[in-house]
């Protein structure tokens, strides 16, 4: 199947490209050159893509399913929630496409997984004043064996709990399908969002390992996500601490 096949020739707005540095790239370039709300980038492969705090996303062709989206949301939206719908609509979107077997759970604040194991992950970059980058990248029919050596336990695809190949067409017309359903409430119904996060997020009730961007990592207990979509973490002295950026482990009971 080539790439142009992948997505609905109805989509308007949309860019398809067979390789490209980082489908998050693109759209931030087609953003500052003024490209307009909703507009996507699609493509086969990313021969520099990128995960959170600069981690790299393996990106091979005719596997997954790379897609990157322009947002420009109402003044009223709390950008800071933007991430968190990623991961809401991600996760809806390889719940439809894994009707049996486990539930695909969110880790705060936006990796999908499957068993513990990670089969998406969403990237929000800021392009301009009010103005965000979303990227999503899926793992559909990845085998175990090609996944570089250091993410083989980590990373998972949805092949992996299917035991069969899926139709990538069919993925990625559920996750368009998710964020145009819930892309609406980050204005007007923001708690929506935060309700479907708080259902779905392993991390909440559970001890939490903290790495912060700066500092040391301590461990707490993940007890709430405040309406801004920040992680509210108790630590040993029962003191809840605002975590807004960083990674949040769950540990073993």
């Amino acid at each position: 199947m080539s790439i142009e096949d992948l997505c609905p020739p109805e989509r308007p707005d949309l860019r398809i490209l067979e390789s490209v540095d980082s489908t998050n790239a693109e759209a931030l370039r087609w953003a500052s050159a003024g490209a307009p709300d909703g507009a996507c980038v699609l493509a086969d492969q990313q021969v520099a893509g990128r995960g959170r705090a600069g981690r790299c996303w393996h990106s091979p062709p005719g596997r997954n399913v790379y897609l990157s989206m322009v947002m420009r949301p109402d003044v009223g939206a709390t950008l800071s929630l933007v991430p968190l719908f990623g991961a809401v609509a991600t996760r809806e979107a390889v719940s439809r496409s894994l009707p049996s077997g486990p539930v695909p759970k969110i880790k705060w604040p936006n990796d999908v997984l499957i068993a513990d194991r990670k089969v998406a992950g969403v990237l929000a970059e800021v392009a301009q004043t009010r103005c965000v980058v979303l990227g999503i990248g899926i793992n559909v029919n990845m085998e175990p064996c090609e996944f570089p050596e250091g993410l083989r336990r980590p990373a998972a695809s949805l092949c992996m709990f299917s035991r069969v190949l899926l139709e990538r067409r069919e993925v990625l017309a559920r996750l368009l399908d998710s964020l145009d359903a819930w892309r609406p409430r980050l204005a007007r119904q923001p708690e929506q969002l935060v309700e479907a996060l708080e259902r779905d997020c392993i991390s909440l009730g559970r001890r939490v390992r903290v790495s912060p961007v700066r500092g040391q990592p301590w461990i707490g207990r993940a007890i709430r996500i405040a309406a801004d979509g920040v992680l509210e973490v108790e630590d040993a002295r029962g003191r809840p601490v605002r975590i807004e950026a960083g990674d949040v482990d769950p540990l073993d009971e």
